[in-house]
């Protein structure tokens, strides 16, 4: 069986998205001794050094023009979603099995699959529909101008998930945001109830650089301190809003108590508060999640956060919101969910005052769910375990 997974070999890295996913599934695969052939865009499987990120710039006239820059590529990517075709010089028949990691992708190469015969997969990723996705990334400005154009996005997503042989979603709840912000996908899934499949994602254990008595160290918190973890964007999709009302209401009313955030920033301003500290975009995450007495994902909307089977893997409890792809964990013990910031203000106090001994109960019962389910050599054997049902 051959199987090309329609995504970029140069663009696969250990990130979040698709990037990440495909890293993680890959780095598993290449430990098998699979007779299914894997390829990718541009080649057989090859993992290549990650990229090297661009420094943050602090300089106003710099970051106007990388600014300017964004909305540039951001407006060509919402004009290429809905005007743009795309050819391949690869000979799609080849191939038993064409893998998609986004509906655009997909979308893209609709002329050259008119006639392919195999059996296409997509696996959406996105934590809402992509059509709704580029409209929230958008200005106002780029709305009103660009209205018409912007309307037409959602044929990409139609196109895509009615085009799809197999629809793969990572749990049953994964297509929660999908259900309440888009009525017509609640159509498409009804028909193709028998062609949407479900296999979990894993990733790599993680590993920090740093110790927590490094990172204490480092940002000047006492080592009993009680910490609260995010890493994350700072918008409202990713509940960073919920996360600054509250942890700050709470910090307030705990004087030990420290919240210790990495991510790059949003639209959402970060309060400024003693025991409030932002790392900003880092490439060392783990240490700070691993340097948290808990960490917390009170996102609005969720497809299957790849930061919690990290978290997972690091032994440390978690608060989620009960959304999407979140509600597969309600049985574990060591993730507790929450449905408004009451409840969620309510837990925090609940861990708070855990004694060690029950606190490392509800570690050890996350490390082993991590080793049970989530590990990449599970993702690799369910992977191979789908394809080979499909065919």
């Amino acid at each position: 069986m051959k199987v090309l997974i329609y995504y970029k070999r140069t663009d696969i890295q250990p990130i979040g998205g698709p990037s990440g996913y495909l890293f993680n599934l890959l780095t598993g695969w290449e430990k098998m001794n699979s007779e299914i052939e894997l390829s990718l865009l541009k080649g057989n499987i090859m993992l290549e050094p990650l990229k090297k990120r661009c420094k943050s710039y602090e300089n106003p006239i710099v970051i106007f023009f990388l600014n300017k820059y964004r909305r540039f590529k951001f407006i060509k990517s919402v004009f290429k979603s809905v005007y743009s075709k795309e050819k391949t010089e690869i000979n799609l028949d080849d191939y038993d099995i064409i893998h998609f990691h986004s509906t655009q992708q997909l979308y893209l190469l609709r002329d050259e699959l008119e006639y392919y015969k195999g059996k296409i997969l997509l696996t959406s990723h996105s934590p809402q529909p992509l059509f709704e996705e580029y409209k929230d990334a958008a200005t106002k400005l780029e709305l009103k101008l660009l209205k018409r154009v912007f309307m037409k996005l959602v044929n990409m997503d139609r196109y895509a998930f009615r085009r799809a042989d197999y629809i793969v979603f990572p749990t049953i709840y994964s297509d929660e945001p999908y259900l309440n912000s888009w009525e017509e996908y609640t159509s498409i899934k009804n028909t193709k109830k028998e062609s949407i499949k479900y296999f979990l994602t894993g990733t790599i254990k993680a590993q920090p650089k740093k110790t927590r008595t490094d990172i204490c160290k480092l940002y000047n918190i006492p080592q009993n301190a009680f910490i609260i973890t995010y890493v994350g964007r700072h918008n409202e999709v990713k509940g960073y809003d919920c996360l600054v009302e509250v942890c700050m209401r709470f910090i307030e009313n705990q004087p030990n108590t420290y919240v210790l955030v990495a991510g790059s920033k949003g639209n959402i301003k970060a309060p400024t508060h003693e025991r409030w500290i932002e790392v900003g975009w880092t490439n060392d995450p783990h240490s700070i999640i691993n340097a948290g007495d808990l960490f917390l994902l009170p996102n609005r909307e969720t497809y299957f956060d790849l930061v919690l089977l990290e978290v997972l893997s690091l032994g440390k409890v978690a608060i989620a919101s009960n959304t999407g792809g979140n509600k597969f964990f309600s049985d574990c013990k060591g993730v507790l969910l929450f449905d408004d910031n009451e409840q969620l203000y309510n837990l925090l106090k609940r861990i708070y005052s855990l004694d060690a001994h029950s606190k490392c109960k509800l570690e050890k019962c996350n490390m082993k769910l991590f080793e049970e389910k989530f590990t990449i050599d599970i993702f690799a054997k369910n992977y191979q375990k789908l394809l080979e049902e499909i065919v």
